[in-house]
């Protein structure tokens, strides 16, 4: 039996222990490598092309989303599972950029069997409110890290004066900033940037 093989990337050793755990008691699965970081699992990806890669959205290094479309560039016969908690604002874009499958965090192992397994086969496992959420976000290009900071602290009340403080950098380029955001999303102001942001799940839970 061919076994398909996988990419473990998560930066939590226990978690990573455990789902190396759960897979390899699997007869027709085999771990092939692990990564703690994102360009660390790009660059086992390129190398060991696995079946599936099985990474945590959170993973520290280029974001989750970049680095789905990284591996899927050099390794376009590999099937990225996504696991990521419900609500993740990077979650809409990872399925964008060719994800096959979601695992949320929220769910079991015998989950995460099964959906590795149909991904393997060439299937999608994914919500389809993520689905949903993942095609309007066609419409709206994504915000830099520090950008995605600015329209959280906006909607959580801060002052731009705050924002300023808080990134070290001064009023002036907080409303350059927020101006950016503005175009980006298709908002006229905050209360509408904020709007539009949470709708569209711009921002984390």
């Amino acid at each position: 039996m061919k076994k398909t093989t996988v990419l473990i990337a998560c930066d939590h050793f226990l978690v990573r222990m455990g789902l190396k755990a759960i897979l390899a008691v699997q007869p027709d699965m085999a771990v092939v490598g692990e990564a703690a970081d994102s360009r660390r699992c790009v660059s086992l990806a390129r190398k060991l092309k696995p079946d599936i890669v099985v990474m945590d959205i959170m993973i520290p290094g280029i974001k989750g989303a970049e680095a789905t479309k990284r591996i899927l560039a050099s390794c376009p016969m590999s099937r990225i599972v996504i696991l990521a908690s419900y609500g993740c604002a990077e979650l809409p874009w990872a399925v964008k950029n060719g994800a096959s499958a979601v695992q949320l965090k929220e769910d079991d192992g015998d989950h995460l069997l099964h959906i590795i397994r149909e991904a393997a086969k060439g299937g999608r496992c994914i919500p389809d409110d993520v689905i949903e959420l993942a095609s309007s976000a066609r419409d709206v290009k994504p915000l830099t890290e520090r950008q995605a900071r600015i329209l959280d602290s906006v909607s959580r009340g801060s002052t731009n004066k705050d924002i300023a403080k808080m990134l070290g950098i001064s009023e002036v380029g907080v409303q350059k900033h927020l101006k950016l955001i503005f175009g980006k999303i298709g908002a006229s102001n905050r209360s509408e940037a904020v709007a539009i942001a949470l709708r569209r799940l711009l921002l984390g839970s």
